[in-house]
């Protein structure tokens, strides 16, 4: 139900309480609300003073412009891809049984793009699911690469796509459906799908680029009920080789590489190894130093996977879990694949 966070201009103590409460990390979520509405009187301010300065027909048409010129550019490059229909579908790269795939028909005419995921697989109780809003991003994304540097974010770059989910599956699941892994799994599964379908109907690397490559992903944080304020330390210390170079796909998340100097300064997490594996790809192994974790791992099944140590314990390789309780000198290791391997395994 939506609750105000203001009424008449006076912050309601009672609502940002409740809010708090009901989380682990309370001063982050207080602070994430407040610098959003900020955002949004800043905005507001901003706007107003367009409307006095211009008035608002001309501020009203400039925002037409902007979102038709945005649409118009989208509607030219899709020109340039291959026109029909075309099929193509992507495993989503989790362990699950049954395998989940994003089957998808894409065709590409004069009224735009549909891309009709009829066949997908069902729903899970897992979180792999995407909502149909993430779906539609995922998709639309290789077809938008090569123009995202040049055009403004607006309602243009969506116009010419339609998106046919059935209600029920992995790309339309049914509220309350979890979906916090989504981004890590089927939106890859999803992604591979258009570039599989376009490379294969003649589109060029420079039309429709590969953005796919999921790799393994670690959260830290401490012990359930130890500490009142706690953040977990999401960990990607390295990254898949994108397929058209070396260098992270544009859909995995984590860009930057970690400062290892950071990383152990303020986390107590070793660094002990970073290099580039032969056959491409990237291996990290990170070690606890200092003070108990807790840990969620997510390693694709796609790829070459990641391996937890646990000292005298031995080795695990676990492609999901949640809870892991680690030591000080226990030890995370994450391989990453190279050239690009997608959701299918194809390299």
């Amino acid at each position: 139900t939506p609750l105000k966070l203001y009424r008449g201009g006076v912050r309601q103590k009672d609502v940002m309480r409740h809010l708090a409460r009901n989380s682990r990390a309370p001063g982050v979520v207080l602070a994430d609300i407040a610098a959003m509405v900020r955002a949004c009187r800043e905005a507001g301010e901003a706007l107003s003073l367009l409307l006095g300065r211009h008035g608002r027909p001309a501020v009203e048409a400039a925002i037409d412009e902007v979102i038709g010129y945005t649409s118009r550019r989208v509607a030219a490059h899709l020109a340039r891809l291959p026109a029909g229909r075309f099929a193509a579908e992507a495993q989503v790269p989790v362990a699950h049984e049954p395998p989940l795939t994003v089957r998808l028909a894409l065709t590409n005419g004069n009224a735009g793009v549909v891309f009709d995921f009829a066949g997908t697989s069902a729903a899970v109780a897992a979180p792999f699911n995407a909502t149909p809003e993430a779906t539609a991003a995922f998709a639309a994304l290789p077809l938008l690469a090569p123009l995202l540097d040049e055009l403004a974010i607006n309602d243009g770059l969506l116009e010419p796509f339609t998106i046919e989910a059935p209600e029920g599956t992995l790309v339309h699941p049914r509220f309350p459906s979890a979906t916090g892994l989504s981004a890590h799994t089927t939106g890859h599964a999803i992604a591979h799908a258009v570039s599989a379908a376009m490379r294969a109907a003649g589109a060029t690397p420079d039309l429709c680029p590969r953005l796919d490559g999921p790799g393994a992903v670690a959260a830290l944080y401490p012990p359930i009920g130890t500490v009142a304020e706690m953040t977990a330390r999401d960990l990607a210390p390295g990254f898949p080789r994108a397929a058209d170079g070396f260098g992270p796909p544009a859909l995995w998340g984590s860009r930057q590489l970690v400062s290892a100097e950071a990383l152990e300064g303020s986390d107590r997490l070793r660094i002990i190894a970073r290099e580039r594996r032969a056959g491409g790809g990237m291996a990290v192994r990170v070690r606890i130093l200092e003070r108990a974790r807790e840990a969620n791992w997510l390693v694709p099944s796609s790829g070459p996977g990641g391996i937890l140590r646990r000292g005298a314990a031995g080795e695990t390789q676990a492609l999901l879990a949640t809870g892991l309780a680690l030591a000080p000198g226990d030890e995370l290791e994450f391989t990453y694949s190279g050239g690009g391997e997608g959701p299918d395994g194809e390299a």
